[in-house]
Parts: structure tokens; sequence; C-alpha cells
């Protein structure tokens, strides 16, 4: 069981989350995988967990790098209860009175303290558009196999939400886009651990492309010094 009442569970962490029976969410969750915006993949299984949500859902969390709230999460599955953050003190000090119980007791008895999501405001990080909506456009925009065409559906689609989301991609990294969402194109196909070992040798060839970028601002910087000391 794991609780996310967190203002931000992000990258690592929130794939680890996806790994657990038990996931609660509070009205403080947010749930985001940011690394194309910094230049890297999706990692830590997210190419096996996302993948297999429904629709084009992985794709779209993953390449515009979306925060998701607590009605998004539990929408896709992703969470399993929501507890308001009031109630989570007592919620666990309940829990861990019980003696040895199995994980079906624990999960009736955190049903005891599961609330249903406030109606006066949106627990979802795009509020001005229903989940069916949403669903919609992802399904018909990021269906594609390369990102220009994604990009290019987006921006026909011309929705609000739609051309959020091109812009996000726009503003991530193209080398990063590129790989994860090929990433998550063959990921369906493979198991858990075929998975881990690809996620495994694409973190070596990211070493190795950090490190020569690294050397090469090195240099970069070495020169600029011997020129400083010559025209100086």
């Amino acid at each position: 069981m794991l609780i996310l009442d967190l203002l931000m569970v992000v990258g690592l962490g929130a794939c680890m989350s996806l790994s657990t029976d038990m996931r609660i969410v509070t009205e403080n969750t947010l749930f985001c995988m940011p690394e194309t915006t910094i230049g890297h993949f999706c990692d830590a299984l997210s190419s096996y967990y996302l993948s297999r949500l429904k629709g084009y859902y992985g794709r779209y969390i993953t390449l515009c790098a979306a925060g998701l709230k607590a009605e998004d999460l539990l929408h896709l599955g992703l969470a399993t209860h929501y507890v308001p953050s009031r109630r989570l003190n007592d919620m666990v000090q309940h829990l861990t009175s019980l003696n040895m119980p199995s994980l079906h007791e624990i999960q009736q008895e955190t049903r005891k303290f599961t609330e249903e999501m406030p109606t006066t405001v949106r627990l979802t990080s795009t509020p001005y558009i229903s989940q069916h909506e949403k669903e919609t456009v992802i399904e018909h925009c990021f269906k594609f196999d390369t990102v220009e065409e994604i990009v290019a559906a987006l921006e026909a689609e011309g929705s609000k939400f739609s051309l959020a989301c091109k812009a996000k991609i726009l503003a991530a990294s193209p080398v990063a886009t590129k790989v994860t969402l090929e990433l998550l194109r063959r990921a369906p196909s493979l198991s858990l651990t075929e998975c881990l070992f690809l996620e495994r040798h694409l973190w070596a060839i990211d070493i190795v492309c950090i490190y020569n970028t690294l050397r090469c601002k090195a240099l970069i910087h070495t020169a600029y010094f011997f020129i400083f000391l010559v025209f100086a």
C-alpha cells in the first residue's frame, strides 16, 4: 500500500508507486513524469506500466509531462482509493492496529475511510475538459508512430487541450520525446523483465551521451579560457 499525499510524485517515485497493490490519493496528490522536459526518457518501468493504460494515455502522460491529480489517477486506475488528507492519520492508526491482516482485509478496512471526491472543485489537472472528451482527443491524436504525426494531429484537432499538449511536446527535448515514444511503442509486447532490460540498455546509451556532452562543454570552456588569456 502506498499513500500519495504529496504535492508532487514525480519520475522514479511515481513509477515505483505503480507496482503496489493499493495506491491511495488525496486532494494534494500530483503525479507527473517530467523526464522528457530534462532530456531524458521515462524509465523505472514506466514503459511497462504506462504503455498498458487504456488508449494512448501513457504517451500523453510521458510526452506532455502531464500532471495528474486524484480524479485523473482514479479514472485511469493508477490510484485505487481516494482518502481526504484529514483522515489519513486515523486510517494509518487503524490499519496498524490490525493483527496480521490479509490484503483483502486491508482493502476492506481502508474503504471505511474513503470518501467521494469533492463536487465543488474537480481534482484534475484539466478541469476545462471532461475525462471522456480528453480520452477521445488522446485516442485520436496520440495513436501515431512518430512525434511529428502526433504534433500535427494535435494542431489539426485545435482544441484548448490539444494545443496545450502540442506546446508541451514542442517545449520538451526532441530526442527524449522520440526515444520515449519508441519505448512505449515496443513495450506492450514485452514482459516486465524485457522492459527493464530495454530501459537499462537505454540508460547505458544515455550515460555515454551525458558524458560526451559534459566532455564537450569542458573542452569549450577550456578553449574560452585560453582565448581569454591570449586576448586579455
